[in-house]
């Protein structure tokens, strides 16, 4: 016999949007691609979205070009340097126009980015960028089994920086984690499903699995 539950609903946005590119020598625009976040946060926002989600390494951009490794090594070690000063460093004047992007949507926004190392200038990690409804920076948690073409880039999260956050959204617990922690990955590596494992001991409801698209 089947049985009714009450359960609270929410609306939750997720994003499908490129980050914004410009021709060589320039390539990444992270000025533009903050500004075309906020307005996506705030249609969310006057949608009634309550949970905002942006695609994994958003801002400034996912490196995808990484896997032409045709291309003449002084270009890719131009592009490796630019990417690295158009990452953003938490917290940043970036993550406080998010913070306010998040409290006048009044929702959560989880922001994929590349992270800068505020203490190792030259690192960058893939991370998840969590604000609240007040604008506040929450948590960031960083890419615990980097793939492919994200190794010419960004370090693993170590065991002194890693961090899986969990919130309070309404009546249910939610947190995030990358695709390749899956454990339905075909990625043949046994410590990933840890990380799963993980969502479920804190209580978890809710699980946002980032994927990349462009």
């Amino acid at each position: 016999m089947s049985q009714e539950y009450n359960f609270p609903k929410y609306k939750a946005a997720a994003v499908q949007a490129g980050s914004i590119f410009r021709d060589a020598p320039q390539y990444f625009d992270l000025k533009a691609t903050l500004e075309k976040a906020v307005r996506l946060i705030e249609e969310a926002g006057k949608e009634g979205a309550r949970l905002i989600v942006f695609p994994e390494c958003w801002l400034p951009c996912f490196p995808y070009w990484s896997l032409d490794l045709t291309i003449d090594r002084r270009i890719f070690a131009d592009m490796w340097a630019k990417l690295l000063w158009s990452s953003i460093e938490v917290p940043s004047p970036e993550t406080e126009v998010l913070g306010r992007a998040a409290k006048k949507a009044n929702a959560y926004v989880v922001m994929g980015i590349n992270e800068r190392d505020t203490k190792f200038k030259n690192s960058m990690y893939n991370s998840l960028l969590y604000l609240d409804p007040r604008g506040e920076v929450i948590g960031v948690h960083r890419k615990i089994c980097n793939t492919v073409q994200e190794r010419f880039f960004t370090l693993p999260a170590t065991e002194e920086t890693i961090s899986m956050p969990c919130f309070r959204l309404r009546s249910a617990d939610w947190g995030a984690l990358f695709a390749e922690s899956m454990p339905s990955s075909p990625w043949p590596i046994t410590g990933w499903p840890k990380a799963s494992r993980s969502i479920v001991l804190c209580g978890r409801a809710i699980k946002d699995w980032k994927r990349s698209r462009m």
